[in-house]
């Protein structure tokens, strides 16, 4: 049976998560190439990785962090009022005086499955919890550390109507003045892959499809 692309992304996701927690023998090349593979091939590294013992370990501790990440979200979520999540800043207004605190999303509006969005001029991914809960939390664009970073209680803010498209995201990318001290120089900023062409760096966002947008 063929697969749509939201099979083929959630597929790929997958083997990414089982590689991180199972004994197994790929290479870093056939890991980092899924978007190349065929359907087929895919069925089949999944098939294979689904049946490798698991490093109890590291199963653990993903297990422990996702539990205690969702945690810290319900508990923000909870609040009916109170300060921003952490993450979430409120910016000064001209003069010094602090801006309005944030908004949280309207029900019709909240986000409603994984992928990048655009909230206050930061890029944000949304991503499912994959031990037990299932349940989405956000991550924010560290420019810095050139990597998404967990922001507890995010998901109360982010909306639907904020989900990035591509040319969104190029724009974003052109929009950055990138420092010798940030690590997203020839990365892409939605999947993380190097950047080899000048075009792609200037954007800061590669070429071709990407996952989650």
């Amino acid at each position: 049976m063929t697969m749509t692309l939201d099979d083929t992304r959630r597929l790929i996701e997958a083997i990414r998560q089982l590689a991180r927690t199972r004994v197994h023998r790929l290479d870093s090349r056939q890991l980092a190439a899924l978007e190349t593979q065929t359907q087929d091939s895919l069925r089949a590294m999944w098939r294979y990785l689904d049946g490798r013992p698991a490093d109890q370990d590291v199963a653990a501790q993903a297990r422990d962090w996702e539990r205690k990440a969702w945690a810290a979200q319900e508990q923000d979520m909870a609040a009916v009022a109170g300060p921003p999540a952490s993450g979430i800043s409120s910016p000064a207004k001209a003069g010094g005086a602090p801006a309005a605190p944030p908004v949280r999303a309207p029900e019709a509006d909240k986000v409603q499955d994984v992928g990048y969005f655009l909230h206050d001029g930061t890029l944000y991914k949304v991503v499912r919890a994959i031990y037990g809960s299932g349940n989405l939390y956000a991550k924010r664009l560290d420019l810095q550390a050139g990597e998404f970073v967990i922001v507890k209680g995010m998901m109360a803010y982010l909306r639907e109507s904020e989900r990035i498209t591509e040319e969104q995201a190029i724009e974003f990318g052109r929009s950055l003045e990138v420092t010798p001290e940030m690590k997203i120089y020839g990365k892409c900023l939605i999947c993380g892959r190097p950047l080899t062409d000048e075009e792609s760096i200037r954007n800061k966002v590669g070429p071709g499809p990407h996952r989650g947008l």
